[in-house]
């Protein structure tokens, strides 16, 4: 869902405002540093009897969710930058700033776990 804010409850009717478009970008820059945290946590400390499945996902995800992080952090600087209104707000650049690192370092444990995941052919027994 590109815009998941207006689909709060009475949060429609400020589709195609000012206000709305503000609020949108601030829930969705929340939303993503969120979800980015539960994934910091996650892979810092798999859940109980998951820890093969953790591996093996962020092992192949990994390096796409970096390389998303870093090119959303250049577009937030950038707009910044511009300082326009409706750019990035400072807070979320920087709190992205802040936390690709820690994902890097997280994440990056898992990088030969992918690899093999990936080069691994399943064999089914029929």
């Amino acid at each position: 869902v590109p815009e998941p804010y207006y689909n709060e409850p009475s949060y429609e009717q400020y589709r195609a405002t000012e206000e709305g478009e503000r609020s949108s970008k601030q829930y969705n820059e929340s939303a993503l540093l969120l979800t980015l945290q539960s994934v910091l946590v996650t892979a810092r400390h798999p859940p109980q009897n998951f820890s093969v499945l953790v591996a093996g996902h962020y092992g192949e995800v990994g390096p796409s969710i970096i390389s998303r992080c870093t090119k959303k952090l250049v577009e937030a600087q950038e707009e910044c930058k511009q300082s326009s209104e409706d750019s990035a707000s400072l807070g979320f650049a920087l709190s992205l700033e802040r936390l690709i690192p820690k994902l890097e370092t997280a994440l990056g444990q898992y990088s030969c776990v992918g690899q093999k995941a990936a080069t691994h052919t399943p064999s089914v027994g029929v």
